[in-house]
């Protein structure tokens, strides 16, 4: 799915780790080199839980809190957010229905973006 979109400049794949503590920026560089397509803008985030668990919780409405020190709860959502800041879906990261359905929705979101900006033929 990713690399039908490696030319594509409409949108930003974004991960953000809920294990900071392991996940430096340095960690994540080294993780993208390893996954992300060429092509593909796709951003590797970190900060402090303080931030990030609140944001997910609050502002995303998913699942993020580090029981111990080895283990975490977290969602396994993928979660698709227009330029308006609009939360469109949520698809579930594990399920070949829902990255099928999140893919034919980018394309979606993309034709609605291209006609915000398509000029009139006539």
């Amino acid at each position: 799915m990713l690399n039908d979109y490696a030319k594509n400049k409409m949108f930003v794949f974004i991960s953000i780790t809920v294990d900071p503590e392991r996940d430096s920026v340095a960690a994540l560089q080294k993780y993208a080199e390893n996954f992300k397509p060429p092509g593909i803008e796709w951003k590797f985030l970190t900060g402090d839980t303080s931030v990030i668990y609140p944001l997910a919780r609050k502002g995303f409405l998913v699942d993020a809190v580090k029981v111990n020190k080895d283990e975490f709860i977290y969602s396994d959502k993928l979660i698709m957010i227009d330029k308006e800041k609009h939360v469109r879906g949520y698809y579930s990261g594990t399920s070949i229905k829902d990255i099928a359905k999140l893919n034919d929705e980018i394309k979606v979101m993309i034709a609605e973006e291209l006609r915000k900006i398509d000029k009139p033929l006539y």
